[in-house]
């Protein structure tokens, strides 16, 4: 997908270590999971876990996670997800925020 648009997934510059924002989609760029709030950030979290682990880290050394929701109501299948992925970090800060705009 990065090559598609024209962007780095996640950047190293000392010990710091920057993903960019990360949408539930596969190598062609086609959204997977329309619908399912606990599918969509699983995808996300697998893209970001690649993306670590590729300038040398881990999902253990995660500091901040969004999860954007278009329906906050849907926050806790968005949470068991990430759940999954965020259970070792060392020092995560989760913020959910409402996108009433987004259709996914």
């Amino acid at each position: 997908m990065e090559e598609i648009v024209g962007f780095s997934r996640a950047v190293r510059v000392g010990s710091f270590i920057a993903v960019g924002g990360t949408a539930p989609v596969d190598v062609n760029g086609k959204t997977l999971g329309i619908g399912d709030v606990y599918a969509q950030p699983k995808q996300c979290f697998e893209i970001i876990k690649a993306a670590l682990e590729h300038v040398g880290s881990g999902l253990q050394d995660i500091e901040l996670t969004r999860v954007i929701l278009t329906d906050i109501n849907n926050w806790k299948d968005a949470i068991e997800a990430r759940k999954l992925y965020c259970r070792d970090a060392r020092r995560d800060l989760a913020a959910s925020a409402r996108a009433p705009g987004m259709h996914c």
